[in-house]
């Protein structure tokens, strides 16, 4: 099914120019409230800064605020957020655009490389993927294979779980999203960011999809854990 097609996906965000990256480096988020991160082993270009960069569909995408990425900006002082996600993004190539924008991850990964210049980037995709009934082999094989350009350039790269949903989402979808994160833990057992466990209905927004500020920062909260590991 086209991911047009599916309730809470039509709000698309567009995705921002070159250039233009939303950073989040704001102190004291009380939610995730806690000692500052190191920086030994993040730094990979070792220029000084943490930069961390997230790429994914409309969970991840900054707008609407927060997603889990500002979140973990906001609770990380020191760290530098880019976030080129938007909505209906695709970790697979299925040819699809918006507005003249490529919903396939794969040209923004490398804007992404050259404009953000991260130490690491967290991939957090799936739903769309699987809306499109992708098998989820063939999902994590994209997964693989936009892993190894990142790790090419010298850069950390972190694979996230897809989320869970809720009615009136089909429960096949759920089905689909636990045989795909159950792939994705044999293929990337040291390197998953687990958006999965301890997301609960009330975690999720009515439309089944999307997630309350309360499911984005469990979401943040998991990845920091997964970059500090």
């Amino acid at each position: 099914m086209p991911w047009m097609r599916a309730p809470g996906l039509t709000a698309f965000r567009m995705p921002p120019k070159p250039g233009d990256v939303r950073f989040a480096t704001i102190l004291g988020l009380v939610a995730l409230a806690g000692c500052h991160p190191s920086q030994e082993g993040l730094d990979r270009n070792h220029d000084g800064v943490t930069r961390v960069a997230c790429l994914g569909d409309s969970n991840t995408a900054a707008v609407p605020y927060p997603s889990w990425c500002d979140l973990l900006g906001e609770s990380s002082p020191g760290w530098v957020m880019s976030n080129r996600s938007a909505g209906g993004m695709t970790i697979m190539d299925f040819g699809a655009t918006y507005g003249g924008f490529v919903l396939a991850a794969a040209p923004h990964v490398d804007e992404m490389l050259t404009l953000d210049k991260p130490d690491v980037v967290i991939l957090a995709f799936g739903t769309n993927d699987l809306w499109r009934w992708a098998p989820p082999k063939k999902i994590v094989e994209a997964y693989a294979e936009t892993k190894a350009r990142i790790e090419r350039a010298g850069v950390r790269c972190l694979i996230a779980l897809t989320p869970p949903t809720k009615p009136p989402q089909p429960p096949a979808l759920n089905d689909a999203i636990r045989d795909l994160n159950e792939r994705l833990r044999k293929a990337f057992p040291s390197e998953i960011v687990d958006f999965w466990s301890g997301i609960s209905a009330d975690d999720i927004k009515p439309d089944g999809l999307h997630m309350t500020t309360a499911g984005q920062t469990k979401r943040a909260a998991a990845a920091r854990e997964a970059l500090l590991r």
